[in-house]
């Protein structure tokens, strides 16, 4: 495998304003809507057809003199309809959705201008990277084009988690300039004409570098790029999940394949016509349900094993190993809730109402504390954290062992290598709802029963 020493500082920032334009559109969309409706219901137009905004004039200020903005403005809304193709009319709408329009509108121009920044400086950080890439097979050779430039990187964020952030690259080829001979006769150079030859041989070599980085688009296939986030090895280890995604990719499972790593990342073969599984259609779809079923069974029928050239693991040390997860995220919970859920009780014993720097502290850490609604409520979930999960771990610990339980026996002979994450995220389905599993930071050996149950 190859390894490229670079580092990708402008990890999730793409992400995150994808996502805040994503959110802005939906406002947008919101507002937009309202605006339809009263154009819909005016006297200006007579059909149901769907009305697309093309700009609303914005308001004068309307707050000097001390004057609160009235509560609805008389503006002028360009739109087209599908059967009109330009329309105007003078409408009132309530003021202020005529200023959250421009708001919004404002906003998202800004975004789309800084991610559009911040993609740029992507791109350039992932170059060497991505012309790494080209020494795996030849459906990836076109990213070791000579002239690569970041003008040939299309960069899209697919998500943003706390594990990941993960971007689709895509080979963009350039695109060569026309010249019609008119506009070369027209066009002067420090007062000489330029010769159509002159400007007819330059074209034709714009052409013929058009089609070499065109050409190279055919076997410059797609890559995921994943962007690790800061601390995550402290919930999994990077090399073991690297060591298993090597190891699937090994077994031909899926169509996965580890192109190459880098720094704080690795870049992946990226599954073309792909998309997640929604959680509707895994809760209410019959075919999602059947191919999942079919797809836990192949994955657990992986030799990882031999793969690995390590014995598989006795049922105790599969067991043991989970108890231990378990019980370190009930600790983490135990931890976390007095900064959460019981932060204010907390505070006002020890800073009371005078403290003004305590009452900071708990609005920052216990924003979840607000959502407890009564004192029964608190009471109730202090007795679940601190009672009742304990009770349910000792009862789970000594099923999980009880050598006398039938489905205990039956487990110790079904230690299989489970995904251990099956949710709807991390599962790919292709145009022929196939599906593919990803994500394997917490595949582990299990009993064979841990992914059904989690699953289903």
């Amino acid at each position: 495998m190859n390894f490229v020493h670079r580092r990708v500082t402008s990890k999730a920032t793409v992400a995150t304003l994808t996502e805040h334009a994503r959110s802005t559109r939906k406002e947008i969309q919101l507002v937009q809507d309202r605006i339809s409706s009263k154009i819909r219901s005016g006297a200006t137009t007579t059909t149901n057809e769907a009305i697309t905004l093309i700009s609303v004039a914005a308001p004068l200020d309307t707050t000097t003199n001390n004057h609160s903005p009235p509560s609805s403005i008389s503006t002028t809304v360009q739109y087209t309809t599908t059967s009109t193709d330009n329309a105007t009319t003078d409408i009132v709408l309530p003021y202020s959705d005529v200023i959250l329009y421009h708001q919004h509108r404002s906003k998202l121009m800004a975004l789309e201008l800084q991610k559009e920044k911040e993609t740029e400086l992507l791109a350039a950080q992932l170059l060497p990277i991505l012309q790494g890439v080209a020494k795996y097979s030849k459906e990836f050779q076109g990213w070791g084009h000579p002239k690569l430039s970041t003008n040939n990187i299309l960069v899209s964020a697919i998500s943003g988690a706390m594990t990941n952030t993960i971007y689709k690259c895509e080979f963009k080829a350039d695109e060569a300039p026309t010249t019609t001979d008119e506009q070369v006769r027209n066009t002067a150079t420090n007062g000489t004409v330029i010769s159509v030859a002159t400007t007819a041989t330059a074209a034709t070599a714009a052409t013929a570098a058009t089609a070499a980085t065109t050409a190279s688009h055919d076997n410059a296939q797609a890559v995921l790029v994943r962007l690790y986030g800061e601390g995550t090895e402290s919930f999994f280890s990077r090399e073991a999940e690297l060591k298993v995604f090597s190891d699937l990719s090994a077994l031909r499972y899926g169509a996965h394949a580890l192109l190459c790593e880098f720094e704080n990342g690795r870049c992946e073969r990226f599954f073309t016509g792909s998309r997640p599984m929604s959680a509707v259609e895994l809760t209410t779809e019959q075919w999602a349900n059947t191919a999942m079923g079919k797809e836990v069974a192949v994955f657990h029928q992986l030799n990882m094993s031999q793969q690995s050239n390590i014995a598989v693991p006795t049922y105790e040390v599969v067991v043991d190993d989970f108890l231990k997860t378990v019980k370190h995220c009930y600790s983490g919970l135990l931890e976390t809730s007095t900064t959460t859920w019981f932060a204010e009780e907390e505070g006002g014993e020890e800073g009371g109402e005078g403290n003004e720097e305590n009452k900071h502290d708990t609005a920052a850490k216990g924003q979840q504390g607000q959502q407890l609604k009564s004192p029964e409520e608190k009471q109730w979930l202090q007795e679940t954290i601190a009672t009742t999960i304990p009770e349910w771990l000792k009862r789970v610990e000594r099923s999980l062992l009880n050598g006398k339980n039938q489905a205990v026996l039956h487990s110790k002979q079904n230690i299989v290598f489970g995904h251990n994450d099956l949710q709807p995220g991390n599962v790919l389905v292709d145009r022929n709802n196939d599906i593919t599993f990803i994500d394997f930071e917490y595949a582990r050996y299990v009993p064979r029963g841990y992914d059904i149950i989690n699953l289903w």
